[in-house]
Formats: C-alpha cells, sequence, structure tokens
C-alpha cells in the first residue's frame, strides 16, 4: 500500500546544503578566508553582475538564457485565467496544462510566476542538451526523398533539446502537430527547438517539424483535462509563450562558465572563435610574433593558402615560422 505524498517544497539531488557534510574550520583556516582576496572579477555593471545579484541562493528562478536550459525545470503557462503547468499524469501518455495549487487568499490576477515552486513531481520535467540530431532525415523520409545521396552535405546543424517528464517518457510531437508524453527513447519526433522571446524572457519550443508548441483548449467538453499541448502553431504569440523556471545552481553555474570563456577570448586578443569577420591569420601572428613582419614569396602563399583548403593552414604556418627562424619559440 503506497503512503501519501507529503506536502512541501520538492528537493532534487545536488540543490541546496541538504545531506552536505561540513568540515570543521580552524582558527587558521578562518585568518585565511578573512584575508583572502575575492577570485571573481568582473566589470562594474555588468550585465552578469545584475543577475548574479538577483539569484536566490537555492531553489528555482527563470531561465533567460539558452545556456540556462539544462537538467529539473517546470514549464508554467501564465496567460490562463488560473496559472498552469505543463502537467505528464501517470496513467496518461498527454501532455496536459494543469492548475497550480494556489494558496489560500491568493489572487490569479497577482499571481506571479517567480514566486511558483513545484510541490508535485510531475510537473517536473528534465531539460536535456542533445548531442546529436536526427531532424534533417526525419524531415526527408517525411517529405518522401528517401536517403540522401552520398555527394550531399547535411544541411540541419541546428542544437536541440529533449524533454523527459517525471514517469520517464519523453515529450514528442508528430508532423500533424499532435502532442504526446508516451516514448522511452528519444527520436527525430522528441527533439525541440527552444526559442528565447528577448522581449519576456519567455521561452518558445519548436518540434523538428517546424510547428510550435503551444496551449489549446480540448474539443470534448467530457475531457479529463480541459486544456492540453499541440504542436502544429505556425508562427510565435501568446498561447505559444511559457515561462520556464530552473534551478538557481544551474544560471549560477552557465554565469561562471560564461566569465570563465569572456576571460579567455580576452586573453587571445579579441579573436572569438566563430565570429563571421574572422581574425586572418597573418595579422594575429603579426600582432604576437617577433619579427613577423617578414615578407612571404609567391610559392609561400600559394603553399599557405594551398593548406587552408584542406584545414591544415596552422601546421603549414608553424613550418614557415621555423623555417624563418624569426619566431622566439622556434630557434
Amino acid at each position: 500500500m503506497s503512503s501519501a505524498p507529503r506536502p512541501g517544497k520538492l528537493v532534487f539531488k545536488g540543490s541546496g546544503d541538504a545531506g552536505k557534510k561540513k568540515k570543521k574550520s580552524s582558527k587558521r583556516d578562518k585568518a585565511d578566508k578573512d584575508h583572502k582576496p575575492s577570485k571573481r572579477k568582473r566589470g562594474a555593471g555588468s550585465d552578469d553582475d545584475d543577475e548574479d545579484a538577483g539569484l536566490p541562493e537555492s531553489g528555482w528562478t527563470q531561465a533567460t538564457r539558452i545556456a540556462h536550459l539544462t537538467g529539473p525545470c517546470v514549464v508554467l503557462f501564465p496567460g490562463t485565467s488560473t496559472p498552469s503547468s505543463l502537467y505528464n499524469p501517470t496513467d496518461s501518455p498527454h501532455a496536459v496544462l494543469r492548475p497550480v495549487d494556489l494558496d489560500d487568499g491568493v489572487d490569479p490576477d497577482t499571481w506571479r510566476a517567480a514566486d511558483f515552486e513545484p510541490t508535485d513531481v510531475h510537473q517536473v520535467f528534465v531539460l536535456r542538451k542533445l548531442t546529436s540530431s536526427s531532424a534533417a532525415a526525419a524531415k526527408a523520409a517525411a517529405a518522401g526523398e528517401g536517403e540522401k545521396g552520398d555527394g550531399e552535405e547535411e544541411e540541419e546543424t541546428t542544437e536541440r533539446w529533449s524533454i523527459k517528464s517525471a514517469e520517464g517518457r519523453y515529450l514528442s510531437a508528430d508532423k500533424h502537430g499532435v502532442v504526446s508524453c508516451a516514448t522511452e527513447a528519444v527520436g527525430p519526433a522528441e527533439e525541440w527547438l527552444p526559442i528565447i522571446l528577448p522581449e519576456t524572457n519567455q521561452v518558445a519550443f519548436q518540434s523538428v517539424w517546424g510547428g510550435v508548441l503551444h496551449v489549446d483548449h480540448a474539443t470534448d467538453a467530457r475531457a479529463a483535462w480541459p486544456m492540453r499541448c499541440d504542436g502544429d502553431a505556425t508562427k510565435l504569440g501568446f498561447a505559444s509563450s511559457f515561462v520556464v523556471k530552473v534551478q538557481a545552481d544551474v544560471v549560477r553555474r552557465a554565469l561562471r562558465e560564461a566569465e570563465k570563456a569572456a576571460g579567455t577570448r580576452r586573453r587571445i586578443g579579441d579573436h572569438v572563435e566563430g565570429d563571421e569577420d574572422d581574425v586572418d591569420e597573418l595579422e594575429l601572428v603579426k600582432k604576437y610574433q617577433v619579427g613577423a613582419d617578414v615578407q612571404l614569396d609567391g610559392e609561400t602563399r600559394a603553399r599557405l593558402a594551398h593548406a587552408k583548403k584542406q584545414g591544415k593552414l596552422g601546421e603549414a604556418m608553424l613550418e614557415v615560422r621555423t623555417k624563418s627562424k624569426r619566431d622566439k619559440y622556434c630557434w
């Protein structure tokens, strides 16, 4: 006989200070801590400072960036008369909208998503970034194109996410826009592309078929759940905008990783990998290497151009520097 669920906030592994052993600190450790300088240095008034300052120490907070969308999450839709959350019932393969439990005396009109914390495990889903996507193959198969030839390249390079319920089933949408939560493995139908809406910091989810997840009312008045999700919307709108809340530790970790990446970019001299105006290799050499103003003859330039096409420009440049005996690291 199963016991009744205990009321209260849900606690997940790795969140908060629960279960952590406290290390006894000596007088020496305390003195070192008082005199130890801060490791994190940021520019005054930066966006990361403002965002980190508003984060709670534990619990849940709203995701405002793609990097925040990982781990346990709650998908809220505040646009109904009673705020609702994405929900996967135990005995149902459907993805529905379940009204949130409001405290006594709380007016739905004054309810804020920032104050919400889940009380039922079925309100919690797990977001995971996929290492590869089979979206292009699924679209080709649906269009009747079959397999691609050996000479064709894969054009679909968009990163995608999976959304897993507490029951171990994945949120999916078929090419007709029917949304369900019944499969226990990830395929093309279970891949989603999250889109951050900058005006509201809300999130929209697009399936591999191009449809957008949105809230709709059940056609059957006798349905157990009057509000459901469909994946056939053709454009972003009010009904397809969701508030996604994740654990504060995830957001804090993403901020630290962004700081670390920004520091790395500064150390290599304003050269950000992936920029449209990529810095030329020769310009970087002239800027940072000793005697790099050496003139290259036509044969060397042709050899470098050929190496660049083959993706071996770095090796060719190192060989040129070694032969020129002008680099202080290559004597």
